[in-house]
């Protein structure tokens, strides 16, 4: 399998196998999720987790179809 995509409530998660990237997406951004989380990866042995700090500004943007704010 070259990639998996799991979505739960306004977060969809993407991971593509292949090139060893994932893409996590947020719908309907607001200042208050603004902070910190934690990515991880599940796998035999000792889990590996990283730090990521989710910074929200007022602003207006696109990326493809979808508006930002």
């Amino acid at each position: 399998m070259a990639s998996k995509a799991r979505k739960k409530g306004k977060y969809h998660i993407y991971d593509d196998i292949r090139r060893r990237v994932f893409t996590v997406t947020i719908a309907d951004l607001h200042f208050d999720v603004a902070g910190k989380y934690w990515c991880g990866v599940t796998k035999t042995g000792k889990d590996l987790y990283t730090e990521a700090k989710l910074d929200v500004r007022q602003g207006q943007g696109t990326i493809g179809d979808n508006k930002l704010n």
